[in-house]
């Protein structure tokens, strides 16, 4: 089916699935490949609940690409009603380059260090996406960053530590608590972007089966 990565995505690779009909993202995980097929999970949204689609139904798959974002039209040929259930689907034409349509937000605290200049600053965010995260510093930083500085910033994942250069964008105060400080990322490696990505739906994931007291 072409080169994987560029043509085809890779087994494991985070996809997006782009639904005419859908304003909000799903998504998938690859699970495999043949030279007709691509073995996709069932798309799911951000609220956790797996998508119904028919057989037929002609889509967009997105997905980080070795040098862009990459974006390919196929049509779902098959249903296996396996426990997860899977997508058999087939491409209907090339591969192009992508664009998401937004970010993806999750709740999450996680561990960040922000250095700037020679200060180094312990912190853990309230949400992450790939487009950047707020976070809360501990009592003892009297001075958060201003708006506008640009920090190096080490974020830790339970998959792997993000690091990049981010842009303090601005403060959110916070009734008896410490104020919030919202960062963008600033270009963010295309790995890590996944990496961030991966880690928000999972977290979506777990929130939504905490919610429904399945764990």
């Amino acid at each position: 089916m072409g080169v994987p990565g560029v043509d085809v995505p890779e087994v494991k690779d985070v996809v997006d699935v782009i639904v005419n009909d859908r304003s909000k993202p799903l998504v998938s995980f690859v699970e495999g490949t043949t030279d007709q097929e691509i073995v996709l999970t069932v798309a799911r949204g951000r609220d956790d609940v797996r998508v119904s689609l028919p057989v037929g139904e002609r889509f967009q798959i997105l997905w980080r690409g070795r040098d862009e974002l990459r974006s390919l039209p196929v049509e779902l040929v098959a249903i296996d009603r396996g426990e997860p259930p899977r997508w058999r689907v087939c491409p209907v034409g090339p591969a192009t380059t992508g664009q998401r349509r937004q970010a993806v937000r999750a709740r999450m605290g996680r561990t960040v260090q922000v250095s700037v200049e020679d200060v180094r600053l312990a912190g853990t965010t309230l949400d992450v996406s790939e487009g950047g995260m707020r976070v809360v510093f501990g009592h003892d930083v009297v001075a958060p960053p201003k708006p506008g500085v640009i920090a190096d910033v080490q974020l830790q994942l339970s998959r792997g530590q993000v690091a990049c250069a981010a842009e303090v964008l601005q403060h959110f105060h916070r009734e008896g608590a410490p104020p919030a400080v919202s960062f963008r990322f600033i270009d963010l490696p295309s790995r890590a972007e996944d990496l961030i990505r991966g880690e928000v739906f999972e977290e979506m994931r777990v929130q939504q089966q905490r919610a429904r007291g399945l764990i």
